[in-house]
């Protein structure tokens, strides 16, 4: 928002800004999103490609997300990995997530891409 309140008209306080210029996009293991402190500007947003996935427990404000790769063909989706404490990614497009039938697993691990 800029300095002021933008009169009575909704959204005339706000301004665009520039988050990030090709080539500064965040790869696979990077941080994603939020903000960065260092700069005082957004976070990087990922590569085309990748699903910016939060971290649980992260308490700095602005890291708690990192870059993962899209899931393929019979890789694990939408679900929670409680070994990594993030989410699974969502899969690659042209795939759907769906719950793998008949089969017993841990919780998170349930569904995969087809």
């Amino acid at each position: 928002p800029l300095d002021g309140d933008g009169g009575s008209i909704p959204g005339a306080g706000n301004q665009c800004v520039k988050v990030a210029d090709v080539g500064e996009s965040a790869s696979v293991g990077e941080t994603c999103g939020g903000f960065d402190e260092s700069t005082g500007s957004p976070g990087r947003w990922c590569e085309f490609g990748l699903f910016c996935a939060p971290l649980v427990g992260v308490g700095i404000p602005g890291a708690g997300s990192r870059c993962v790769g899209l899931g393929g063909v019979g890789e694990t989706c939408d679900g929670f990995d409680e070994r990594t404490k993030s989410p699974f990614p969502p899969c690659k497009s042209g795939f759907l997530c769906e719950p793998v039938s008949g089969i017993t697993t841990l919780p998170g691990r349930g569904n995969r891409c087809v």
